[in-house]
């Protein structure tokens, strides 16, 4: 990793809500407001929206950038990864580097909610396998215009909802010889997707 990049990592704080505490299961805490915005207040929503089967949503530079998103368990917040996509990659693009970050089994569907509320409709990106809704595939990550510290959600698993925030760190240039998505930064060791009986106990 770069020293660009490093530094950006740096100066990325969680705000004081988010930061670590003890290890929890699967209970979820409340919703954290984004940093940098007065309480209450949302993340913009998408302006692009892409139909199921559609052609994929295009952005004005989509080779020439790339995103750092950094990924936080909802329920164990001391367990976070950092993942690099470029513009013209997708979210499901995004969806499957998260899944090989924490480890988890890809075997359930899955979807984002871009204003960081659960089951949201009119902000929901879903698994191209489901069978209603925007689909994650469509849209590539420059269309969704985010700004740095930029939250939204990631579920993963509809019945157990695993739930994720993602902040965007930062946009900057693409590196040539990188290939993305790629895993930059691994903190915490990652629960087992299902736990015993004793652990949800």
């Amino acid at each position: 990793m770069d020293k660009r990049r490093q530094g950006q990592l740096a100066l990325f704080e969680l705000p004081a809500e988010a930061q670590p505490s003890k290890l929890r299961t699967r209970k979820q805490e409340p919703d954290a407001g984004p940093p940098g915005l007065p309480p209450g207040t949302r993340p913009a929503r998408p302006k692009g929206r892409g139909a199921r089967g559609g052609k994929t949503e295009r952005g004005p530079t989509d080779r020439g950038k790339a995103y750092l998103f950094r990924v936080v368990l909802k329920w164990a917040r001391q367990v976070w990864r950092t993942i690099e996509v470029r513009g013209d990659q997708t979210l499901d693009d995004l969806h499957r580097a998260i899944q090989q970050a924490f480890g988890w089994d890809n075997d359930h569907l899955y979807a984002f909610f871009m204003s960081g509320k659960r089951w949201d409709p009119a902000t929901e990106y879903t698994d191209p396998r489901a069978e209603d809704g925007r689909r994650a595939d469509v849209v590539r990550i420059v269309a969704l215009k985010l700004a740095p510290r930029q939250r939204f959600l990631y579920l993963f698993d509809y019945g157990d909802e695993l739930l994720h925030d993602v902040w965007l760190v930062s946009v900057g240039p693409v590196e040539a010889a990188v290939k993305y998505p790629r895993i930059v930064q691994v903190h915490g060791g990652a629960p087992p997707q299902y736990p015993s009986e004793d652990e949800e106990e």
